[in-house]
């Protein structure tokens, strides 16, 4: 199977009674079928190769405007897990669909709007959460139903009604990046950048009526000084903030995702353009340092991590792309606990 691009993949921490402890699983965002494809994780914490690949129910699409590159949507969350079940965009189809461990959730639904990037889940609130980058741009939220599969919220679909055209050109601006709710759950962020072409980008924020998950009808703006493209997002626990990567700002290569870790509170700090993984403690007045750096093959384009807990051991895992794009591969990395150095690597060829 060649690919055109691979995006991100998520991990589940609890299977089924005889099934490993967890899994890994990426999207493949091809053209002509979006297909998730699955590794189990072991009790070291070490993934065991592609067990099994099914349907997204729909298909994958790419950002125009910018060079190729493996990164073809631009953007972190295009799947999101939440307990037992997982939620993948198909951008190319305009829909979100729902998977329990071992079945689609319904069908995949339309996203309220056009070429879904990202996706995030409320626990709390009960809410499936979808930022749009598309011609029809903005966030629009979902209950999840065993038996229904994703239901619409009435009063949650907001539009930005920015200027872009699907599949989304890079050089009109306007672009987008993640969707996320913060810590208490009671706010829905999305990262918005270079408005109409300029060096402008913010976070729009919503809020959430904690009794029917509508959002409030007018979003504020959090602005940074020189922010142009706001990227990644992680929520810093207890700190009422969240952390934005921006590579137009503090990083001489970009920096595009971020991840925390729970036992410390360190982040991660993903930078696709030197391979380098930064470790970084956040103080409680939100200042900032370096903890240590974890270096990553030459262009191995590192795109999109998570932190899960095998067996009270947490683990890194991040995905990473090939520069080649006819050659693409896929590895997945896993830190030893605290020891700073990467206890494996497990390559996955998806060309063939």
């Amino acid at each position: 199977m060649k690919l055109t691009a691979t995006l991100v993949f998520a991990l589940l921490p609890y299977l089924t009674t005889g099934n490993p402890l967890a899994a890994a699983y990426f999207a493949t965002n091809q053209p002509d079928g979006n297909f998730v494809v699955s590794s189990e994780i072991g009790r070291d914490g070490k993934l065991t190769g592609v067990k099994a690949a099914f349907s997204a129910d729909g298909v994958g699409s790419i950002i125009t405007g910018v060079p190729p590159a493996p990164d073809p949507l631009l953007s972190q969350g295009s799947i999101t897990v939440s307990e037992n079940k997982f939620y993948v965009i198909n951008a190319g189809s305009n829909s979100i669909a729902a998977f329990g461990i071992d079945r689609r959730i319904g069908r995949a639904v339309n996203p309220g709007g056009e070429f879904p990037i990202s996706v995030a889940v409320s626990e709390k609130r009960g809410l499936v959460c979808a930022l749009n980058g598309g011609r029809v741009n903005g966030v629009s939220c979902f209950k999840p139903s065993d038996s229904k599969g994703l239901v619409p919220v009435p009063n949650s679909q907001r539009l930005l009604n920015l200027n872009q055209t699907t599949p989304p050109n890079f050089a009109l601006g306007n672009g987008f990046d993640q969707v996320l709710s913060n810590e208490a759950e009671n706010q829905l962020l999305a990262s918005v950048q270079r408005i109409n072409g300029t060096n402008r980008g913010f976070l729009a924020v919503w809020d959430i009526n904690p009794l029917t998950g509508a959002l409030s009808k007018n979003f504020r703006e959090l602005n940074v000084a020189g922010a142009s493209l706001p990227f990644g997002m992680t929520i810093l626990p207890g700190k009422k903030a969240a952390l934005v990567t921006d590579p137009d700002l503090g990083y001489e290569i970009s920096t595009s995702a971020a991840k925390t870790e729970v036992k410390t509170d360190h982040v991660f700090l993903i930078n696709f353009g030197t391979s380098l993984i930064n470790e970084v403690a956040v103080d409680h007045n939100l200042g900032s340092s370096i903890v240590s750096q974890l270096a990553l093959d030459t262009d191995s384009f590192p795109s999109d991590s998570q932190i899960t807990t095998v067996h009270a051991n947490e683990y890194l895992y991040i995905l990473t792309l090939s520069m080649l794009l006819s050659e693409l591969g896929t590895q997945f990395w896993v830190p030893s606990p605290w020891n700073n150095h990467w206890a494996s690597q497990a390559n996955f060829n998806m060309d063939g």
